[in-house]
């Protein structure tokens, strides 16, 4: 299973998304030698369960579910959240 797959099932799982596109940006970051052997991806994501918390509650909640990937399988991640 790739990181974005992972990616894919945990927020899947966790929040019901009605939107859920995650893009693998890694190939854009060849030789940046702070990310190691974590990945750039971007993360496109709308759901009911979010619509109550603001955007950095957002981003703290995604944040704790794909803590276990960091730093090993995520490096840097955006996140673009839909209505």
């Amino acid at each position: 299973m790739t990181t974005a797959d992972k990616i894919k099932e945990i927020l899947g799982n966790e929040l019901n998304p009605t939107v859920l596109n995650v893009r693998d940006d890694s190939k854009h970051h060849t030789g940046h030698h702070a990310s190691g052997d974590g990945g750039h991806y971007t993360i496109t994501l709308s759901t009911p369960k979010l619509q109550a918390l603001n955007t950095l509650e957002k981003h703290k909640l995604v944040y704790q579910l794909l803590n276990n990937l960091f730093p090993d399988k995520i490096h840097a991640l955006s996140i673009r959240f839909l209505p």
